[in-house]
């Protein structure tokens, strides 16, 4: 009794005691030297006060400080590991240790680990075979694609031609026409480029993109996600797939009254037939459900990375003019005028080639592309222990910025992709798509989107910065997907 009424009367000094004891077991103990090198961090919210800048060139410059490619943050309740070189990335993901995705927002909230990209196990599995069959038999790297995104190419040339030089704001245009390309392959239909209801779709698209950042708070503070009043970043996220979901129903469901078992016209169709071929059995994968998750999963995978890609292809070209009409002789060289350029052209375009790379190297627009983790158990790697359910990132930015990889990691050089005999060379260290099993599933067809997109526009027209405006600058956004932060306009004049 007397203890306790000595304590009573101490409260404030037992409070002081307890937080010492915090802060040294912080400092000191729980098992944190086994983690890789990091920096002495705060109690209760690790680093996050020390993370100023974008997380992976956060992890990249810590990386170089302290000697290591391999480090770690604590950011709340969540620890992150970043993996900083090319052939650590390579190692750490070729096996099965990293295969799963940790509990983030977007799985655990709204998922329910459900769809393709962050689904793990045996739903994983067979949702990632359904998706590579799919995307395949619907010709991702066959002609029928090729000619899928050329016919929607001849809209786009249209469309630009309509604005007769004008400054005029991409941005538009290419989320929809890229977008197109996948609704063909998903949904068995294109929009209108001024179809109000579907650019609002694509808004949605790219809001849930570029606030589901690995950064956000409401992934490393669990407690935010139970709060009475939930979040904003939450409820924009609920918000919008909740407006998709709506979206995408009523497409099914259209697809559902004329659906023919014998006659696949698109993905929906095909995930009908495997949800019929599935019914009778109690652990199917395969229901309305996850078809919604996996229409929404590919639209991200091969419509959002492409329309960025071209959106910073298109400001490197009107800051590069020298780059551009090299690109503009080699396709005239080559292809010439009179038709358009197809997938089987790339190989024999290796400068241009090149420029798309170097885009892709310098923009690193997926930086940490989605993480990875090992939810079973601890993983000891190159002498350290990474405790199950970390963040485990391979920082694609670092990779390509690394002095010892690239002859120009810190500037826009074509001629980091080209040898001195005029070859393509060094694309095995590319991985905008990140790496591994888990690389992004759309990464086929977002090359050849790319590819042709990129070339069609540069044959058709040249594009320069409007008179008497400053050049947009090179700013970034923060988020899954990187993009050009200033919305910027070009001229596109067409060529004689």
């Amino acid at each position: 009794m007397a203890l306790v009424e000595l304590l009573a009367d101490n409260v404030q000094t037992v409070l002081i005691v307890l937080l010492a004891l915090l802060i040294a077991y912080y400092i000191f103990g729980g098992g944190a030297s086994a983690l890789p090198p990091s920096l002495q961090g705060w109690p209760l919210i690790g680093n996050m006060l020390q993370v100023k800048k974008d997380m992976a060139e956060y992890a990249m410059d810590l990386s170089k400080k302290l000697s290591s490619d391999i480090v770690s943050l604590k950011i709340g309740s969540s620890t992150m590991v970043f993996f900083n070189s090319y052939n650590m990335i390579k190692e750490a993901f070729a096996g099965d240790e990293f295969m799963a995705r940790p509990d983030i927002f977007f799985k655990t909230a709204l998922t329910k680990g459900n769809g393709v990209l962050v689904s793990d196990g045996q739903m994983w599995k067979n949702q990632r075979r359904f998706a590579l069959t799919v995307l395949r038999d619907f010709g991702m790297g066959k002609m029928m694609m090729d000619e899928n995104i050329r016919e929607e190419l001849v809209y786009v040339v249209d469309d630009i031609r309509r604005q007769n030089g004008k400054a005029y704001d991409v941005e538009r245009i290419v989320n929809v026409a890229v977008a197109n390309v996948m609704c063909q392959t998903a949904l068995g239909r294109r929009y209108d480029y001024d179809d109000a209801a579907f650019i609002d779709l694509q808004n949605r698209f790219e809001e849930n993109v570029t606030i589901t950042g690995v950064s956000s708070p409401i992934h490393h503070f669990k407690f935010l996600q139970n709060l009475p009043i939930e979040p904003w970043a939450a409820k924009i996220l609920r918000r919008n797939y909740a407006h998709v979901r709506e979206f995408l129903m009523k497409v099914v469901e259209e697809h559902k009254k004329t659906f023919d078992g014998s006659d696949i016209k698109d993905v929906i169709d095909a995930y009908l037939s495997e949800i019929e071929k599935n019914k009778d059995k109690p652990d199917t994968t395969f229901t309305d459900d996850q078809l919604n998750w996996m229409i929404y999963d590919m639209f991200i995978a091969g419509s959002e990375t492409t329309a960025t890609s071209l959106r910073w292809a298109l400001l490197y070209m009107i800051h590069y003019p020298d780059v551009q009409a090299k690109v503009q002789a080699e396709l005239d060289e080559v292809i010439g005028r009179e038709r358009a350029p197809c997938a089987r052209d790339r190989t024999s375009l290796p400068y241009t080639d090149a420029v798309i790379n170097e885009i892709l190297r310098i923009t690193s627009f997926l930086p940490l592309a989605l993480p990875h983790s090992n939810m079973e158990k601890d993983v000891h790697f190159r002498g350290y222990t990474i405790p199950k359910g970390a963040y485990v990132f391979g920082n694609l930015l670092a990779v390509h910025r690394d002095p010892k990889l690239w002859k120009s990691p810190d500037k826009f050089d074509p001629d980091n992709f080209i040898d001195e005999n005029g070859k393509l060379c060094n694309q095995q260290h590319m991985g905008a798509f990140s790496v591994g099993r888990r690389a992004c599933l759309g990464e086929g067809l977002a090359r050849m989107e790319m590819f042709l997109f990129f070339t069609r526009l540069l044959q058709v027209f040249s594009f320069k910065n409007p008179d008497g405006v400053p050049l947009p600058p090179f700013t970034r956004t923060s988020g899954l997907v990187v993009k050009p932060k200033v919305h910027y306009k070009v001229c596109a004049i067409e060529r004689e």
